[in-house]
């Protein structure tokens, strides 16, 4: 349906955003010498973090809430500031 091919658009350009706004403020705040270790570093575990989420999703299953309750404690421990 056309509705949900909108709603994929903005999102799709939302995450896009979302992803530049984070590699800028990373890159803006690290040494210059520590550029590109503190990206690889990045890039590292946001790739880890979409391989394993699927991983989790098939071990869980998609019949019960609870993938989605454990997505939302996991959501809320990572704005724990470290």
């Amino acid at each position: 349906p056309l509705y949900w091919m909108v709603l994929r658009f903005i999102f799709g350009i939302s995450i896009a955003g979302i992803y530049i706004i984070i590699e800028s403020c990373l890159l803006a705040n690290s040494p210059e010498n520590a550029r590109a270790r503190t990206l690889t570093l990045y890039m590292t575990v946001l790739y880890a973090s979409q391989v394993v989420s699927h991983e989790f999703l098939y071990f869980t299953g998609f019949a019960t809430t609870i993938p989605f309750i454990l997505s939302s404690l996991l959501c809320l421990i990572s704005l724990l500031p470290m």
